[in-house]
């Protein structure tokens, strides 16, 4: 729905006077496409899929990195703008990949083992948590200038 939206954004509507009946109703139709906010509710009905239904910790993680690459697609080309405009956000993208995937060796493990691999796996993940947060806080401090 949101390629019909963005299919239809450039579409006039013509006076109501002159339209039969189901062509008023075609363009409330048209109206009801473009007022939506498509991509918002299809991250919403997505999650909410997700939650409903168990996969493999694999799949949640592809189907978010999908997601993502759907929101920023439709940002694009609702914006008019070039894939240069998210150079600024491709380190906090790259580390939200690496935490999905970190995420998802994660989630594969039954248990955390006992022994010295266990403390050494925690370790590293707080170490990347903090890197994550060190680079994105400085992003979110500057989002107003």
């Amino acid at each position: 729905m949101s390629i019909a939206q963005l299919a239809t954004s450039g579409i006039i509507a013509p006076s109501a006077d002159s339209l039969w009946p189901a062509e008023r109703v075609a363009w409330r139709l048209i109206g009801l496409v473009r007022w939506l906010p498509w991509a918002d509710l299809t991250i919403v009905a997505t999650l909410a899929l997700e939650a409903l239904h168990s996969a493999r910790p694999w799949h949640t993680a592809v189907l978010g990195i999908g997601l993502t690459g759907y929101l920023l697609a439709a940002h694009l080309t609702e914006s008019g703008a070039g894939a240069s405009v998210l150079r600024a956000q491709l380190p906090l993208l790259a580390a939200g990949i690496g935490l999905t995937g970190l995420a998802v060796a994660a989630a594969a493990l039954p248990a955390p083992p006992a022994g010295p691999g266990a403390a050494l796996i925690r370790v590293a993940a707080v170490v990347i948590a903090v890197i994550v947060a060190g680079m994105v806080v400085p992003a979110w401090l500057g989002r107003g200038r």
